[in-house]
């Protein structure tokens, strides 16, 4: 949904309170999804400006920022560890930007895909099956350590 909008010069009253649109101000939201969400990424007219939940700009021309969510139902865990394992192995990641995302916050949240992610998603889903001989392969892979790929690079309005 919208969450905030600016014109250059602009005072309006929002959901919240009264926002002060003097161009050159510097603005930072927060975007906090419900349980049975995850927070996807940030969008003005269609444009990708972040997908880490905190984004925080200088206003510099009108704007209006979207926080779009994906439902939980839409990640499947055990799916995401078995790449991440086979990656790990292979030496080589792939993954859209939101599944990045939802490894990351839901991993080790330390802004990159690693392999203390792999562990994290193991240990906090119980139902997850990574048997003890594939995790062993894992972790005695000389790329599982090196391997990382960054969740986001954020785009400056």
């Amino acid at each position: 949904h919208t969450y905030f909008e600016c014109r250059c010069g602009w005072r309006r009253a929002d959901f919240q309170r009264n926002r002060d649109c003097n161009c050159g101000r510097a603005v930072t939201l927060q975007a906090t999804p419900s349980s049975k969400f995850n927070f996807l990424n940030w969008t003005d007219g269609g444009s990708e400006l972040s997908v880490t939940p905190t984004y925080s700009f200088a206003l510099s021309r009108n704007i209006t920022v979207t926080a779009n969510f994906q439902t939980v139902a839409s990640i499947n865990v055990q799916d995401i560890v078995n790449r991440l394992m086979s990656g790990f192995v292979s030496g080589t990641l792939t993954f859209t930007a939101s599944e990045r995302l939802y490894i990351d916050t839901q991993g080790n949240a330390n802004g990159t895909v690693d392999l203390g992610d792999l562990l994290a998603l193991v240990q906090k889903n119980p139902s997850i099956i990574a048997g003890p001989d594939a995790m062993l392969k894992v972790m005695s892979s000389p790329k599982a350590s090196r391997l990382r790929i960054p969740v986001a690079k954020d785009k400056r309005p």
